[in-house]
């Protein structure tokens, strides 16, 4: 019989793994078949339209001589003579003609712009005839190196000269693996310089913020010694530089003489980006039984991501590289989701930041494959979702980077602290107790600041542990701290240096009557019952001590040697408090001074404490 998947917390059927693959499968499929069905219609593709701004502008356009998949060996003496049929066979040297007739009004400006408004075009060549009715050639488009573009741009285009007593003919020549989806536009040179300039200040302000998070990250990166920022950095540089290289930037500023790698540009830092951001979610997802099998799973799909830049570089042509394009950017954003939804429903905080940050990028994908497939007119619009896309998830995602740091880093502190502190009690261990303690040996012998040393013992530890159990000799120890602290002051320094011993070094003391008092206030201490808890065990405390300066040699193993006093005390002795090497006459178990303090007459009636 199946077993039927249900929701272990809402109780309603939950799709399994094995359903969820095949969903994706699906889309993959469809997704595959539409951008296939996109690359096939390339070949019926329409005549390039015309876009005038504004749509009212002085200026008449005729554009009824055009031809389809021309001859790339045929000139523009050939095509304008009108011999040539208005249909030929597709083939990979084949080129679109489109004929504009332009007229002005006299009241018009007399420059105008002519422009495809598309970074990603192989070449545009712009034929017109000049005075002497000789024809001219310029060119423009991603194979040609921007120094011979007749304006430089983010887009191919030229600006013309229009006379007013009559019409100017321009034929345009277009060359594009790829059906073309921007038109042809026209409009007065004014405004395209009042155009492009916005268009840089925007493009600048965006590239310029994102630009700042990628440097923090770098800094972190190179500061903090932490691979999850340099892979962030990483992933922010190939969407930055992607994303320049689709808006046109990178082509105008960077490396527009290029001519190859200009071309190649953004589908390779495309598919470069893509794999690098799979690597910062395998990095984000935790590491759990269902989180190793997803971490592996986004590890080969970033190595393939890998693989298939190369292929769109090296071996394939262009309809077939961007339909490699598409399909992979869908399967490496669809798996981000998944394992954004995964960590999201396992509670982990961080996956619902990493679904908002993928969120974007799954929507831009299909749009900006339909715009290289030519199936979306609006070039604007791909460029503005291209670079929104980037300026959202790459912020969005350093916050989920942060508070995974965040909780690796806790973890990490909590796994040093258990190397140098207590678990149990929370106080330091013995060796950074002796840094303390080599410090204040330092100032006793530079400039004789006095101070005195305690081992602390729980004489009756053992004897409760065999009776009540580990459990009850735990609570007896948190018992002891609590008492030592509520008499040690802030200056004062105290730690854990064996099963049921503790280290108290109280500085500036120079007679041992402080330190007596401090004894006798904590024996009595531990020998009072609880009102609250009656059946609680007495504490049994011992204290050996030592003041620095009745010592002939302090050294940092003052702790063992008081420890071996204690080990020498019986667990029922009269003398709970003992000196270590007096030198000062006077008894050193100090018991004429433990008889002048408060709560003294305790020790003379010690009782049983199990």
């Amino acid at each position: 019989m199946r077993e039927k998947h249900v929701d272990d917390r809402t109780g309603a059927p939950r799709m399994s793994g094995r359903g969820a693959w095949r969903v994706w499968g699906l889309l993959a499929a469809w997704l595959f078949a539409w951008a296939a069905g996109g690359a096939r219609a390339a070949e019926f593709a329409p005549v390039l339209p015309v876009t005038l701004v504004p749509t009212d502008a002085p200026v008449e356009v005729d554009t009824r001589r055009a031809w389809r998949h021309a001859p790339a060996a045929l000139g523009v003496v050939e095509v304008a003579s009108g011999q040539l049929p208005r249909a030929h066979s597709a083939d990979e040297g084949s080129a679109a003609w489109l004929a504009l007739s332009l007229r002005r009004e006299p009241s018009s400006p007399a420059l105008w712009r002519v422009e495809l408004p598309s970074p990603t075009l192989d070449r545009v060549s712009f034929h017109w005839k000049d005075e002497q009715g000789r024809w001219r050639t310029a060119s423009a488009g991603d194979r040609v190196p921007r120094s011979a573009w007749p304006q430089a741009g983010r887009h191919p285009g030229m600006t013309l000269s229009l006379p007013a007593d009559g019409p100017s003919l321009l034929w345009l020549r277009v060359e594009h693996g790829m059906r073309l989806a921007a038109p042809v536009r026209l409009l007065p040179a004014d405004t395209h310089e009042r155009r492009s300039r916005l268009a840089y200040l925007l493009l600048g302000l965006g590239f310029g913020a994102l630009g700042l998070v990628v440097a923090a990250a770098v800094w972190q990166a190179c500061v903090l010694r932490d691979r999850s920022h340099a892979q962030f950095a990483a992933y922010g540089s190939a969407c930055l530089l992607a994303a320049a290289s689709i808006t046109g930037l990178a082509g105008d500023l960077l490396w527009g003489e290029w001519t190859p790698w200009a071309d190649l540009a953004p589908g390779c830092l495309a598919l470069l980006a893509g794999a690098l951001g799979l690597v910062v979610m395998r990095q984000l997802t935790r590491a759990t039984a269902r989180g190793r099998t997803l971490s592996a799973m986004l590890r080969a799909l970033a190595w393939a991501g890998v693989a298939a830049a190369c292929t769109f570089a090296f071996l394939v042509e262009r309809r077939h590289g961007v339909l490699l394009l598409g399909v992979y950017l869908f399967a490496a954003t669809a798996a981000a989701m998944v394992a954004a939804l995964l960590s999201w429903r396992r509670g982990d905080p961080v996956g619902r930041w990493m679904a908002l940050a993928v969120l974007p990028l799954l929507l831009v994908v299909p749009l900006e494959l339909a715009s290289l497939l030519g199936l979306v007119h609006w070039p604007w619009a791909s460029e503005a979702a291209v670079l929104g896309a980037v300026a959202w998830s790459l912020p969005v995602l350093r916050i989920a980077l942060r508070i995974r740091l965040r909780e690796r880093r806790s973890t990490q502190l909590r796994q040093q602290a258990l190397a140098s502190h207590d678990a149990l009690t929370g106080l330091p261990k013995l060796n950074p107790f002796r840094v303390r303690l080599r410090r204040v040996l330092a100032r006793h012998a530079q400039r004789g600041d006095a101070a005195a040393l305690m081992v602390v013992s729980v004489a009756n530890h053992a004897a409760v542990e065999s009776a009540r159990g580990a459990e009850a000799a735990e609570e007896g120890l948190l018992r002891a701290v609590i008492k030592i602290q509520a008499l040690v002051q802030d200056v004062d320094a105290l730690a854990r240096v064996g099963d049921g011993s503790f280290a108290v070094l109280l500085e500036g003391v120079e007679a041992r009557g402080p330190v007596s008092e401090f004894a006798s206030r904590l024996i009595a201490s531990g020998l009072m019952q609880d009102p609250e808890h009656p059946d609680d065990p007495l504490l049994q405390f011992h204290v050996a001590a030592v003041l620095l300066h009745e010592h002939p040699a302090p050294g940092v193993m003052l702790v063992e040697e008081l420890q071996q006093l204690l080990g020498t005390m019986s667990p029922r002795t009269r003398r709970p408090v003992r000196y270590l090497n007096a030198q000062v006459g006077g008894d050193s178990s100090l018991m004429g001074d433990i008889a002048r303090t408060p709560g003294a007459h305790q020790l003379d009636r010690i009782p049983e404490v199990i």
